[in-house]
């Protein structure tokens, strides 16, 4: 205001006039009243003062323009020329044409001409400010998409180690120096991927093929229970049972793969009897106090292909996408002329192979399957008919491809047969097979004992700085995901997208090295941002793909909740290396002290009152025992006086820290 009437002053004092502002004037004195003070307010003509009282009333009205949405009541005529006012500047109006719109601005009794100028600029500003609203969402918004950006790129940079790094060293590493643990890695560019632990105590019984009898069925869970003579009966489920078996006296060899012209559920009492021979194959080991797994679609794995007696069609891998390659390796099986009744499943592996090894690898199966047959007839049930490779003839087999550089051995006898194996099933690959023979430890030359000592961890650390808690239980799995240390970035959303991209990818890694099975919950860092959850949900698909295990995977929830199935073979590694704690069976917590001391009067006050007896021994733990004498000791006195009877507390080591032994005497 102060300013707006300094400019006021300075017009009339160049004007040579000392007039104050017309109220009520005609139309034709304010038209002449703009006319003199155009002429007169030339730039020459004021001083560095009024220039800058100018520039300050224009600050003021644009800061008003833009706050503004309407003009407030009373000044309807004074808000239209300030806007306009604004506007024309912004279109590089000269400071007399604003000036002049401020005093005529200031004129309430102005005519309708002047009105309608007023409504025109106020339409200016509104439009105008409009626009900068737009250019700031706009502004706004590149600056998220920016920072998404900047988000990925760290993130794939932290996850993939090297940026500079293209090409993928593959190394496997096999460990069979001591007996009593079996191990295989395999490492990407030095990095630990993957760690295969094999214990001959706890021999592997998955993909055997048995001759096995129907001990019991049990309608209640719609299963059976098989004896395969490994000492405990094994569970067969009704939807793992062909329907050829129903009504069958013996194992239908050449109508494996026929189907009931019916298509109708059958119950697992329809199709099987007690004492009737089947044949099955271990698709679950055992874990804990349950038997292993059945089912009776029986597959024989090779190289490139896995044979499926039980299927009718044939079928190529899932992860080979490209049409051409899938519809040439088609062509190639269909040349191969398989018997009838017989399924098959092109691998992945057969992507970059010669046709030659396909045909090598269907004829061993043919050769495998034929030999079953004749087990079949010759043996008693029950009966084992093929027993599969052991760890290092299965790692070799499953893992080594185009893309393995070299494999490294420190056994000679495992030297030996691992040149065997790769001549068996890769003939004409390339792979250099080496003895390692130095001294210090295979896995602790390529920097990895401690890599496999983390796995055992609860908690991993990421490299941003946050971390992942993994907790197993019996029914599933959780993951949380915990952002931690990491503050690289500005906004909360891009803190959650960064580390849950990083995560993802981690989580897939540990899924594998640790071989967790079953359900698996994974609690991401909530986003609000719908794109944001997309990015991460897909960066997860991603990394799972090179899993060899099947998963499936949902869709990430408003939470960040991602719940996914991974397919269970055998126990993880945590339950094959580690046992319960006896202490604390498993739980990892025992009661404390003060617990443990007081549930210990509560049962001498119980033996006391119901037992005749002059002595009561207590074997406590030592950490316990001292505890009831220092802490408790009026207590037992008390008892002691109550009863008439010798309390003592003696202490034994091999009692558990939350237990304790009361003899009456």
């Amino acid at each position: 205001g102060s300013a707006l009437r300094g400019g006021k002053r300075s017009v009339a004092k160049r004007s040579g006039k000392s007039r104050p502002p017309s109220r009520g004037s005609n139309k034709n004195k304010n038209k002449n009243k703009n006319k003199k003070t155009r002429k007169k307010g030339s730039p020459g003509d004021r001083s560095v003062g009024e220039n800058k009282a100018e520039k300050r009333a224009e600050k003021k009205e644009t800061a008003e323009a833009q706050s503004e949405a309407s003009p407030s009541k009373g000044s309807g005529s004074k808000g239209a020329a300030s806007k306009g006012a604004v506007s024309k500047s912004k279109r590089g109006a000269t400071p007399e044409k604003s000036k002049a719109g401020h005093e005529s601005g200031r004129d309430d009794s102005a005519p309708k001409s002047s009105r309608k100028t007023g409504s025109k600029k106020k339409k200016r500003a509104k439009t105008s400010t409009a626009k900068r609203s737009n250019r700031k969402k706009t502004a706004k918004s590149t600056a998220g998409a920016k920072a998404r950006e900047k988000s990925r790129s760290k993130a794939a940079g932290a996850t993939s180690g090297s940026g500079a790094e293209t090409r993928v060293h593959k190394r496997i590493l096999i460990d069979m120096v001591d007996p009593e643990e079996l191990r295989i890695a395999v490492l990407e560019s030095g990095r630990l991927e993957e760690i295969s632990v094999e214990i001959p105590e706890n021999k592997a019984f998955v993909g055997n093929i048995y001759k096995g009898r129907i001990v019991n069925l049990e309608p209640a869970i719609q299963a059976a229970f098989v004896d395969i003579g490994i000492g405990r009966n094994a569970f067969l489920h009704v939807s793992d049972v062909l329907p050829v078996y129903s009504g069958a006296k013996a194992i239908p060899f050449d109508s494996l793969s026929k189907r009931p012209s019916e298509r109708k559920r059958l119950k697992i009492q329809d199709i099987l009897e007690k004492g009737q021979e089947i044949l099955v194959q271990i698709s679950k080991d055992s874990i804990g106090a349950k038997g292993p797994s059945l089912t009776t679609y029986i597959s024989v794995p090779g190289k490139y292909l896995v044979l499926m007696p039980g299927v009718l069609r044939y079928g190529v891998s899932k992860r080979i996408q490209d049409r051409e390659i899938r519809s040439k390796l088609r062509d190639t099986l269909s040349k191969l002329n398989p018997p009838k009744g017989l399924g098959y499943i092109i691998r992945t592996a057969s992507k970059e192979n010669p046709e030659g090894d396909l045909v090598r690898d269907f004829n061993h199966l043919m050769g495998v399957w034929d030999t079953i047959r004749e087990r079949v007839g010759s043996n008693n049930t029950p009966a084992l008919l093929f027993e599969e490779a052991d760890l290092l003839a299965r790692a070799l087999r499953d893992i080594c491809g185009p893309d393995v550089e070299e494999v490294v051995v420190n056994d000679e006898a495992a030297y030996q047969r691992a040149r065997d194996v790769l001549k068996e099933v890769m003939p004409t690959a390339d792979i250099k097979v080496k003895h390692y023979s130095g001294h210090l430890p295979l896995f602790s030359k390529f920097g990895i004992e401690d890599e496999i000592e983390k796995i055992y961890n609860r908690r991993i650390a990421l490299a941003s700085g946050g971390y992942l808690i993994i907790e197993q239980t019996e029914a599933l799995v959780a993951i949380d995901v915990n952002s931690g240390k990491y503050t690289d970035e500005d906004d909360l959303e891009d803190t959650a997208l960064k580390t849950n991209l990083e995560a993802a990818v981690e989580i897939a890694r540990q899924l594998r090295l640790r071989d967790l099975g079953g359900v698996v919950v994974n609690d991401f860092i909530d986003m609000m941002d719908p794109e944001n959850r997309r990015e991460v949900e897909k960066a997860f698909r991603m990394a799972l793909k090179r899993d060899r295990a099947k998963c499936w995977v949902s869709k990430i929830s408003r939470f960040g909740i991602v719940e996914m199935t991974r397919q269970r073979m055998r126990p993880s590694l945590e339950r094959s290396i580690f046992e319960p704690c006896k202490h604390c069976r498993g739980t990892g917590r025992v009661k404390s002290l003060t617990t443990a001391a007081t549930a210990v009067l509560r049962q001498l006050r119980v033996g006391l009152a119901t037992r005749r007896k002059k002595r009561v021994e207590v074997l406590a733990h030592p950490d316990l025992q001292t505890h009831l004498l220092n802490q408790k000791r009026r207590q037992i006195l008390a008892l002691e006086e109550m009863f008439k009877k010798d309390i003592l507390i003696l202490g034994d080591s091999g009692q558990e820290p939350d237990q304790v032994q009361i003899r009456f005497v």
